[in-house]
């Protein structure tokens, strides 16, 4: 019971903390509105908590090609832009396409962050979506506006 509360007051403080830093400024209104975020994101944390989430851990090795999908945001963008254009000029009813790659997301709290990892960052790019990944057929599942590359262009941090 202890260690709860320890971490409900630590997302209060982290949720304090954080709104103090967007504000950047001490008059007494914005004080008493920091006194509601921080209540809320401690309530927050704990309403996500009771949920029973299954934990995931990431380990720091994985960063290792995260540099990928920022390198690729100019590209991406490049793409994209060129794609608008084109749609502009000539119409098309539909662009771009599904696409899927062999993902072994494995078990335990490891493939669930290695999962929540490709997710977030195999999406940066603005050309990608990782929809997610389908543990039936161990598939990583991407949308790509514009159809380009291989296994690597979808599993960018090759955590598959």
């Amino acid at each position: 019971m202890k260690s709860r509360i320890a971490v409900t007051l630590a997302g209060v403080a982290f949720g304090g903390a954080f709104y103090l830093l967007l504000i950047d400024t001490r008059y007494s209104p914005e004080l008493y509105v920091l006194c509601v975020v921080a209540a809320l994101a401690g309530l927050i944390l704990e309403a996500s908590r009771e949920q029973g989430f299954a934990p995931a851990t990431i380990a720091i090795a994985w960063f290792a090609r995260a540099w990928r999908p920022v390198a690729n945001v100019p590209r991406h963008v490049a793409l994209l832009c060129r794609d608008a254009i084109a749609q502009l000029l000539t119409y098309k009813r539909s662009r771009g396409s599904f696409r899927a790659v062999a993902y072994d997301a494995g078990g335990g709290a490891s493939g669930r962050g290695r999962v929540a990892l490709s997710e977030s960052l195999g999406s940066f790019a603005p050309n990608t979506i990782v929809l997610g990944v389908d543990p039936e057929t161990n598939l990583l599942l991407v949308h790509q506006l514009h159809r380009e590359g291989g296994a690597d262009e979808i599993d960018v941090l090759g955590l598959g």
